[in-house]
């Protein structure tokens, strides 16, 4: 993994070139690496920032070059699908912000390289009459889960509406966590940009709110299907920007009422070990026995779990689902035990209203 750390570090401006020239079975694993962690548009950045000695084969780099065209076509397709769709939504009473994805990436040093996934739209209102109104205007799709609900825009495009931005297994770190949301609603509504490729201004969160929001995504996926290192760079772009003393301890009093300190701490020397982060931009000290602990799973599953073959078992039940998350998670006990104790009985509560509600 150290030559994958090395590129990332290349794009981020730690470093300017690898210690060592790979040789081709290594430029495929590395490949097959940025992939798993939905790094591709970034990395090929770095392969062109390299000496020409450094550079991997003709063949490769042109599969790389062609992977990278199609992420930046992929970019402006939901650049322009997420100004339209907050368009119509905002035309028939619904306010709603863009989370994660399209509004991140501009922190990005290049917005159009990053990898996306689907649009991530927090609407604010009631969620049964949020519900009724897609399933009446946006049923193509339509998949609803107890935060959120995903429906194909345009026949082109996944959109989650949110209900709220995220969820924590733990009960009481929930309760707080909505009430944390609840205080950013009219914030994060007055802070608009406008994307690339469009010329309308929408709502995104403002550094502060992602200082806590990603970290929670982060630490979700860290529990549940995986999380890949495209996460932990849209954080490292959130803390590089910077923020002043006393943002940094309100930042770590929701981090402590959210019993998230501790992961912060493992957060920070991952962000450190594959980023290069400078100390100046820590929000906490980093924690390396844990940050260890937690670098070893992001690496060994990838975003989704895309990297790792165990992770994905065909045709498995709820509960066999259930039972290896909470056996994998049983490494991450010691450090999170709330979040891996609650976690199965979260699922549990999910799978009992998704069929309550007739959503599965």
């Amino acid at each position: 993994m150290d030559l994958f750390f090395e590129l990332i570090q290349i794009y981020s401006s730690s470093r300017t070139e690898l210690s060592r020239i790979p040789n081709d079975e290594e430029w495929k694993s590395l490949y097959k690496l940025a992939y798993a962690h939905t790094l591709i548009g970034v990395l090929f950045s770095s392969v062109m920032r390299l000496p020409k000695e450094q550079r991997p084969c003709r063949a490769l780099l042109m599969q790389w070059y062609a992977s990278t065209i199609r992420i930046k076509k992929q970019n402006q397709i939901l650049n322009l699908d997420s100004t339209e769709i907050i368009r119509l939504l905002k035309k028939d009473g619904f306010f709603s912000v863009l989370l994660k994805g399209q509004g991140i990436a501009l922190s990005y040093p290049e917005p159009d390289l990053r990898m996306s996934g689907d649009i991530d739209l927090w609407v604010y209102g009631d969620k049964k009459y949020i519900i009724h109104y897609l399933q009446k205007n946006y049923n193509y799709g339509l998949k609803i889960s107890f935060h959120h609900a995903a429906f194909i825009f345009k026949g082109r495009t996944r959109v989650e509406v949110h209900f709220t931005p995220s969820l924590m297994r733990y009960y009481k770190s929930c309760i707080r966590l909505q009430k944390f949301f609840s205080q950013q609603k009219e914030i994060q509504i007055d802070n608009r940009v406008i994307l690339p490729y469009t010329n309308e201004k929408i709502s995104v969160p403002n550094a502060y709110f992602n200082a806590i929001f990603l970290l929670v995504h982060i630490f979700r996926h860290l529990i549940g299907e995986g999380i890949g290192l495209r996460q932990l760079m849209d954080f490292y772009y959130c803390l590089k920007g910077g923020f002043e003393e006393d943002i940094k301890l309100k930042i770590i009093q929701v981090y402590r009422d959210l019993k998230l300190l501790e992961f912060a701490k493992a957060i920070m020397y991952v962000e450190q070990v594959v980023f290069g982060l400078e100390e100046k931009f820590f929000i906490v000290p980093p924690n390396i026995e844990s940050g260890k602990v937690v670098l070893a799973e992001i690496v060994r599953g990838g975003n989704f779990c895309r990297y790792e073959e165990t992770c994905i078992v065909k045709n498995e039940t709820h509960f066999q689902r259930g039972l290896r998350l909470f056996c994998s998670n049983m490494k991450l006990m010691r450090y999170y035990p709330y979040e891996v104790v609650s976690n199965p009985f979260y699922s549990l509560f999910h799978l009992i209203w998704r069929k309550w509600y007739g959503y599965l």
